[in-house]
């Protein structure tokens, strides 16, 4: 998969990313191929700290849900909105900026262009790992 869908996926959870033939028709199973692909990658890859406290939001988000469900706490709609608008500035600001200043920091470091709707995401992350080894000796 081209990483340039890759991220299309994620940033507007776009399923359509996974097809390949965009006049295919879309299935319930595209959401289990995307969580699968997802788990792949942080298997290969692992996770940033940048994703990991995204992540410890959405639980935050989540256990406020389930406390609110549970003990019929109205009031706490509000926490559970503020944190919502948060993690959707979180992620707008930070995806789109960080994906240009990491391709432009692979290329520079690289010494070669990369299309970034040709390069696999395989390839795009195995560069960064790469670079980041390199830099920590």
């Amino acid at each position: 998969m081209p990483v340039y869908n890759w991220w299309k996926l994620h940033e507007k959870n776009d399923f359509k990313q996974l097809l390949k033939n965009k006049r295919y028709k879309l299935t319930k199973h595209a959401e289990k191929v995307s969580k699968d692909l997802q788990n792949e990658f942080i298997t290969t890859f692992g996770i940033d700290e940048n994703y990991a406290s995204y992540l410890r939001k959405q639980i935050e988000i989540e256990l406020l849900k389930i406390k609110m469900v549970k003990t019929g706490d109205r009031s706490l709609e509000t926490m559970i909105d503020i944190l919502e608008i948060e993690l959707q500035d979180i992620t707008s600001k930070e995806q789109s900026k960080s994906l240009n200043d990491n391709t432009i920091a692979v290329e520079k470091y690289m010494g070669f262009k990369l299309s970034v709707k040709e390069i696999t995401v395989f390839e795009y992350y195995s560069y960064i790992k790469a670079i980041e080894k390199a830099l920590k000796k």
